[in-house]
């Protein structure tokens, strides 16, 4: 859990002419969120998308496995956009499925970090 946006960074460090995407839960971007910061100060082009559920729902799998009761594994999120839009990088927010298409193609084609 939460190794996704760090591997995307490094990734991007050693590949900085390709297009990096990280695919994260809620859970798993809050963890390690301030590396939203390391992609504005070394201006990395990483795309994050967060899927946001409001849980830590691997963790909640692990403990269903285990026959327990899924205890401590909710979230309460802030707006992952206007935290991104708040450090100085792009965040694009969907909440429709219908949005979703056009987001993506506005994530991709932006030129910078950019959390959707």
């Amino acid at each position: 859990m939460a190794n996704a946006l760090p591997q995307a960074i490094g990734a991007q460090i050693a590949q900085p002419g390709r297009q990096v995407i990280s695919l994260s839960g809620d859970g798993g971007l809050a963890a390690p969120m301030g590396n939203l910061l390391i992609l504005r100060q070394y201006k990395l082009s990483v795309k994050v998308v967060v899927f946001n559920n409001g849980a830590f729902s691997f963790v909640e799998l692990e403990m269903k496995a285990a026959g327990l009761l899924e205890i401590g594994t909710a979230l309460d999120n802030p707006n992952f956009a206007t935290m991104a839009q708040a450090i100085g990088i792009e965040g694009i927010r969907v909440e429709d499925p219908a949005e979703l298409k056009e987001a993506i193609q506005r994530t991709l084609q932006y030129d910078g970090p950019v959390p959707t």
